[in-house]
């Protein structure tokens, strides 16, 4: 535990190990293995360990609770769910069990569950300003922006140096911040006892509020700060994976394996850069009467996680080791991920899978789901690449605090992009979002087409559809459709050198 504790996860992964030798299947070792396993996100490894402690002791609330959150940091969120349900059973008393319940439920979708565990939540007094912050986020999610709006402030007024609440009505992008409350971030960043990430967080929502006041330069140098001292508590260094997907998959791979999948024509897969349009062009589609939304699922990044670490023991190689897989191991996992699937789905015999990260696994797609259809969002790299650099994603897409990282990022997209359309010939669909927002009939009638559906002028009126939307754009994509926003970036262009730098010094 203390070398843990320094960091020293080497040594004490060797401890563990030596003293798993001496007792076999001890819990305090398999507990701090799992941590460690965490810790480097070999959540394969975490859960499968955490599992076999719960069955060892199925009475102990604690240590299934702690299962129950290694699982929801696997995206295993049914599963999570049910574990959670047990510790209430066992320990009802234990508060931080429904808070974990009701961010379960958020991540599942089912918000109407979750909104009432966090308004009683708000009513015990050590939870009260993050369960609003909470409660808000939810709201927002359901287009209840003014009641949102209102859980913010309350949460600012209850913890005032909570960086959180500040970033969350930032993020709110129609939510303009008074004079005073600017006032009150920038005293904020000035005094030592603001934690690092809170001053992250102002230091973002305090960007946007010269940004909106027009002015630039300064509002720059705020989202610089806010980039910079992300990467100082959560350090990353980009390393490309592109050329292992590029050599792997190749035209041969996919012309062995076309039998192998399951064959259905039910998902439509939205792909892209992060910021590029992805959600408006899956709210058109689901205004489709013939198609489900879903969410952002991470279904097939698990899927990925565990062809190259199945056993949950060491660290694999993906995409090398789906050269392994046999007919019915690839069918498996079509199986698995349609049965994930089904969960986020109503009636409807299509549904949008919209994760844009997803353009990194289109060969995984294609090899269980040969029959999916592929949509790929392209934006303007400046335009996507500054609105990347602007929005906290807490550790979701680590590569966009840093302008000249992004820029090498949209290179590999494109790179790994060109790959899949080489081949994978006639079965993906580019679109450019600034067509989609100037031609929104033509763009929409392309993109229906595609998937082999009839076009419906509902899919016009996407800003109508009152489903649900848990992503940055979810207030834009219920306004009709505006082309302000395609040039915004330029007001920020002397500043974005590296960043167009490094676009530049793709070859392509």
């Amino acid at each position: 535990r203390q070398a843990f504790a320094k960091a020293d996860f080497k040594a004490a992964d060797g401890m563990c190990r030596k003293l798993l030798q001496l007792v076999p299947n001890e819990i305090r070792v398999l507990r701090l293995m799992a941590r460690i396993a965490d810790r480097f996100q070999y959540f394969e490894f975490s859960t499968s360990t955490l599992a076999t402690c719960v069955e060892a002791r199925p009475e102990d609330a604690a240590l299934r609770l702690e299962y129950a959150y290694a699982l929801l940091r696997n995206r295993k969120y049914q599963e999570a769910l049910e574990q959670c349900d047990k510790v209430i059973d066992l320990a009802p008393e234990r508060i931080d069990a429904y808070d974990l319940e009701a961010e379960l439920l958020y991540h599942l979708g089912r918000y109407d569950e979750a909104i009432p565990i966090y308004r009683e939540l708000a009513g015990v007094p050590e939870k009260r300003a993050l369960s609003l912050l909470h409660l808000g986020k939810v709201l927002k999610t359901v287009g209840e922006v003014d009641e949102a709006t209102s859980c913010y402030r309350q949460a600012t007024e209850l913890e005032p140096g909570l960086g959180r609440s500040y970033w969350e009505l930032a993020d709110l992008k129609t939510y303009r911040f008074s004079a005073d409350e600017v006032a009150s971030m920038r005293q904020l960043l000035g005094k030592d006892d603001t934690p690092p990430l809170d001053k992250v967080m102002i230091e973002f929502a305090l960007g946007k509020a010269l940004e909106d006041g027009g002015d630039y330069a300064e509002s720059f140098q705020h989202y610089e700060a806010a980039n910079r001292g992300y990467l100082q508590v959560r350090p990353f260094r980009y390393t490309s994976q592109i050329d292992r997907f590029k050599s792997f998959f190749t035209a041969d791979y996919f012309a062995d394996r076309k039998d192998a999948g399951i064959d259905t024509a039910a998902p439509i897969f939205v792909v892209g850069m992060p910021r590029s349009g992805s959600t408006l062009a899956e709210q058109i589609l689901s205004c489709h009467s013939l198609v489900d939304a879903t969410q952002e699922l991470d279904e097939i990044v698990s899927i990925a996680r565990h062809i190259g670490n199945p056993a949950g023991t060491a660290p694999g190689e993906y995409p090398e080791a789906m050269a392994e897989l046999s007919a019915a191991d690839v069918r498996g996992l079509a199986q698995r991920y349609l049965d994930f699937v089904h969960g986020y789905r109503q009636d409807a015999p299509y549904f949008v899978d919209k994760a844009p990260h997803n353009f990194q696994h289109i060969g995984l797609i294609k090899t269980l789901l040969p029959d999916a259809k592929i949509v790929d969002i392209r934006r303007d790299p400046m335009a996507s690449g500054w609105s990347l650099f602007r929005q906290f994603f807490a550790e979701s897409y680590l590569f966009s605090y840093d302008l000249e990282t992004i820029g090498k990022f949209y290179n590999d997209y494109v790179d790994l992009m060109d790959h899949w359309h080489a081949v994978l010939p006639d079965q993906i669909l580019t679109v450019r979002y600034e067509d989609l927002v100037q031609d929104l009939r033509g763009v929409t009638e392309r993109i229906l087409q595609y998937c082999g559906l009839e076009f419906e002028e509902a899919c016009l009126d996407f800003h109508l559809n009152e489903r649900a939307v848990a992503t940055p754009s979810s207030e834009q994509v219920r306004q009709p459709l505006y082309s302000d926003a395609l040039e915004h970036w330029r007001n920020f262009e002397p500043f974005l050198g590296p960043l167009k730098q490094a676009i530049d010094a793709n070859p392509a």
